[in-house]
């Protein structure tokens, strides 16, 4: 996919990323970069031991994403999925939770400003380098704050997505597909916080005086452009890789982690990265309650992998349980389970 030009804020000076600046050579290197340090470092970080706690959860057989009808009739007829911006979702704290943490954790720890401010300012150029376009979807199959808020207040419907078809076209960082995502499943910061404050300490250790200097003088402050002579310079000792290494995991997780206030929904993402060209189509956009909001179209693949499980109807939907079977083996899909919700909510809007 084309990246969208967008300005951000580096280090001290403001700088404007194009689409030709944000190629394929760059995601490349940035590639290259994590294959070089990750091997070096034998991935000692180990994120998912720190998630370890979360990552016990039972996964659910099947995955729901709440829309209204027009939207599910789209995605059975077109065979394709909206990915839209989600740091403008309708929590405000999106994409900032690690950020947040960095910065209380060093006023905390009563660290030097000249470190707190600087590991801040790096993790917010990073909240805009790597946003991210997603496709939301929930563990629960019918609940009511999802009806509300995504399902046209029980009207529409939760499609249920096979996990198995979701890991099927997932893929890393490491190995871009074409007709692959990012799949992930969403943690909640309070259950979190005592995993990802040691990587933050870890962090502040790892940080010196020479790396800050570095990046006040580097010519990019994007670690998407950095050839290796950048690197080099940037990160010439073991201490100084592991870095980086770090900073690269917690960003990644920068879209995994969302606030508390929010754990009911079980979510989970597919999703891919705003500067990603990994698929040659064209950003869109949409405009909703005023806001203008990104977003691509994702073909769907592998239909045959037996991709719908099955249709919840919300609790007000209008539309016979037999039309909405019709309408899905007219367009292909057979043996998808059809049933309505057992909610008793009546919408008087």
């Amino acid at each position: 996919m084309g990246a969208l030009p967008f300005g951000y804020f580096s280090l001290g000076k403001q700088r404007k990323v194009t689409r030709q600046g944000a190629n394929s050579k760059s995601i490349l290197k940035f590639q290259q970069l994590l294959i070089c340090i990750k091997t070096m470092l034998n991935d000692k970080v180990g994120w998912n031991k720190a998630m370890e706690v979360e990552l016990k959860n039972q996964k659910p057989n099947i995955l729901y994403h709440y829309c209204s009808t027009p939207t599910f009739r789209s995605i059975i007829e077109t065979r394709s999925i909206y990915l839209s911006l989600l740091s403008l979702s309708n929590d405000d704290t999106e994409g900032k939770i690690i950020t947040k943490t960095i910065k209380d954790f060093g006023t905390e720890q009563n660290i030097s400003s000249e470190k707190s401010d600087f590991l801040v300012k790096l993790f917010e150029v990073f909240e805009i380098q790597f946003r991210s376009l997603g496709f939301c979807l929930s563990g629960h199959d019918d609940l009511l704050s999802q009806w509300r808020e995504y399902g046209n207040g029980g009207k529409g419907v939760a499609i249920g997505f096979s996990l198995d078809y979701l890991q099927k076209i997932s893929t890393d960082i490491l190995n871009v597909d074409p007709k692959s995502l990012f799949f992930t499943e969403v943690f909640y910061e309070d259950n979190v916080q005592n995993e990802i404050r040691p990587l933050i300490e870890k962090l502040y250790r790892l940080l010196t005086d020479e790396i800050i200097n570095g990046f006040n003088h580097s010519a990019t402050h994007d670690l998407r452009d950095m050839d290796n002579s950048d690197l080099s310079k940037l990160f010439n000792s073991d201490e100084q890789k592991k870095f980086l290494f770090l900073s690269l995991y917690l960003i990644q997780k920068i879209h995994s982690i969302k606030s508390s206030c929010f754990y009911q929904e079980k979510e989970w993402r597919l999703f891919d990265y705003l500067y990603l060209p990994s698929i040659n189509t064209k950003i869109k956009y949409k405009e909703r309650n005023d806001v203008l909001t990104p977003y691509r179209v994702f073909n769907l693949p592998y239909l045959e992998a037996g991709i719908f499980q099955e249709i919840v109807l919300g609790p007000n939907h209008p539309t016979p349980i037999d039309i909405i079977k019709d309408f899905l083996r007219d367009n292909g899909f057979i043996d998808v389970e059809v049933r309505k919700s057992t909610i008793p909510y009546r919408n008087r809007n």
